[in-house]
C-alpha cells in the first residue's frame, strides 16, 4: 500500500473530534484567540493559523514546499502541527493521532524528542515577538488504541529522554502552572 492509498479518515475525524481547548482546563471552553504577537495569555490555533504564525515571525528564513507553504529553511521539510498553545512562558505543539489499524500512526508516537527538537529552532524567532522558556511536544492518543503495554515502552523511553514529550489520551487534561 502506498502513502497516497492509505485511508486517513479515521485520523481526520479524531482530530476534528478532540478541540485542543477541551484538554486544557487551564482555558475557558468559549474562548477563542487565534496567535499573534498581543500580548494575551493564552493563544491556541490549528494548522492553518500555525502556518500564518510562523511565516510572520521576524527574521526568520523562509522557503517554500511542494505544496507551495512556506517553512523555515532550517528545517528540511514544513511540520505542521495539528495545534499549540501559547501560554505564559510555555509552547505547547500539539500532535493529535488516532488507530483502528497497525500503521504509521503507531511509529510516530516514538519521535516526539526529534520533532521537539525541530520546534525549539523556532525559539530565538519566537522570543523577538514574545518571551517562550519552555516547550512541550504533546501527544493527544486516542485511549482505546494506544492505552496498551505495546506502546507504553516506546512512552516509557521518549519520557527518559526528554520529560518535555507529553503523552495524553482521550478524556484527560493537563494542568497548566503559571
Amino acid at each position: 500500500m502506498t502513502h497516497a492509498s492509505r485511508n486517513t479518515t479515521t485520523g481526520l475525524i479524531f482530530e476534528k473530534e478532540t478541540p485542543i481547548n477541551k484538554i486544557f482546563s487551564n482555558l475557558k471552553e468559549d474562548s477563542t484567540i487565534y496567535f499573534a504577537a498581543n500580548g494575551k495569555d493564552a493563544i491556541r490555533t490549528g494548522m492553518e493559523n500555525w502556518l500564518k504564525f510562523v511565516n510572520t515571525l521576524p527574521n526568520i528564513p523562509l522557503v517554500k514546499d511542494g505544496a507551495g507553504h512556506k517553512h523555515p529553511s532550517f528545517w528540511g521539510k514544513n511540520h505542521i502541527p495539528d495545534g499549540a498553545i501559547l501560554y505564559h512562558d510555555k509552547l505547547l505543539i500539539i500532535e493529535k493521532k488516532s488507530q483502528e489499524v497497525n500503521g504509521s500512526a503507531d511509529e510516530k508516537i516514538g519521535v516526539g524528542d526529534f520533532k521537539l527538537s525541530r520546534f525549539e529552532m523556532l525559539l530565538p524567532y519566537i522570543n523577538q515577538i514574545r518571551e517562550v522558556n519552555e516547550i512541550y511536544y504533546v501527544y493527544l492518543l486516542k485511549k482505546d488504541w494506544y492505552d496498551f503495554p505495546k506502546y507504553w515502552e516506546v512512552m516509557n523511553y521518549v519520557r527518559s529522554k526528554d520529560s518535555r514529550v507529553i503523552y495524553l489520551f482521550t478524556g484527560d487534561t493537563l494542568q497548566l502552572g503559571d
